[in-house]
């Protein structure tokens, strides 16, 4: 028994600095997403809001319209813009997004049939060039990975 304590407590020391990097992501993008819905509210009416932070997921309480703004709001700033350098390297962690219709507002019977039409973008005109900002900053950290590593001594935002 007291070899698998041994073994379990090695596992654990091996892979904290992962794990706390998972964390700290986390808490980057709490930030950051709470920075942003409060001055997207302002200037596009965003309606949508991180609701709680789970370790490595972050809820977002939002109406139906929006989600595919805060889908792309968590992956900037749950994923692109938090960068970790492990030596010469920078490591982004992937998110996943798990849409569910019992923790945002329930799409109406108009929005449910506008899924069948070919024509029909999810986003609404209100909400378009905010769009297209995140697409633009979402394009600029992929090809830019050092970009969104930053340092906590000095506010770099660049690589050695």
């Amino acid at each position: 028994e007291r070899h698998s304590q041994i073994s379990a407590l090695g596992r654990e020391c091996r892979n904290y600095f992962l794990q706390e990097s998972v964390g700290s992501s986390a808490s980057r993008a709490c930030v950051n997403l709470v920075n942003f819905a409060m001055s997207m509210s302002e200037v596009y009416g965003l309606k949508g809001y991180p609701f709680v932070c789970l370790y490595d997921s972050i809820v977002i309480h939002c109406p139906y319209e929006e989600r595919r703004i805060w889908g792309k709001a968590l992956e900037l700033y749950m994923y692109r813009a938090v960068g970790w350098k492990y030596g010469k390297r920078v490591l982004n962690y992937a998110c996943d997004f798990e849409f569910n219709v019992g923790w945002s507002t329930a799409p109406t019977y108009e929005e449910k049939q506008q899924l069948t039409d070919p024509n029909w973008h999810p986003t609404p005109d209100r909400l378009k060039p905010l769009e297209f900002q995140l697409d633009k900053m979402i394009e600029m950290y992929t090809e830019n990975p050092s970009l969104s590593v930053y340092d906590k001594y000095e506010g770099e935002t660049e690589l050695d």
